[in-house]
């Protein structure tokens, strides 16, 4: 599994220069240590918004309000974060685009839930272990990715 450092600095590769980006949570915050050139915004709509997040529907549901054209969830196993099969609906607020977690990278589609990129050390069949949703994983699957 990733550390929550290189959860970090894997979600700052999310973040193009130029951003305005809202970070909301712990972990969030790490991210500017690691994203260059970016300008962080607390009440305007940013392009990206990185968010702590404790669960993360199959549908990429989240119950954090995000004002941006971009949600990138991050999701510390570890920690006791979770991916859930469907949250309520009414708990729902926003959908995330791209999870970056302990237990790798995640982009929803319309086929649902897909694994790009997976922890060196791990293979996909025991990311699936960790997770109750079922995943498909990308054609390209390859180890995540740390640096450009």
């Amino acid at each position: 599994m990733m550390s929550r450092d290189e959860i970090a600095r894997r979600a700052a590769l999310e973040i193009p220069q130029r951003s305005r980006v809202r970070l909301a949570g712990a972990l969030a915050q790490q991210v500017a240590a690691h994203a260059k050139n970016i300008t962080f915004v607390d009440n305007a709509i940013a392009d990206i918004a990185v968010i702590d997040v404790a669960e993360v529907s199959g549908s990429g549901g989240i119950s954090v309000f995000a004002s941006a054209r971009r949600v990138i969830a991050l999701l510390d196993v570890e920690g006791g974060a979770r991916f859930v099969d469907e949250a309520e609906p009414t708990a729902i607020v926003a959908r995330a685009h791209r999870v970056v977690s302990s237990l790798g990278v995640f982009d929803f589609t319309a086929d649902g839930l897909i694994l790009c990129e997976v922890p060196r050390g791990m293979s996909a069949r025991e990311v699936q272990e960790h997770v109750p949703i079922l995943l498909r994983a990308r054609p390209s699957l390859c180890p995540v990715r740390l640096e450009i």
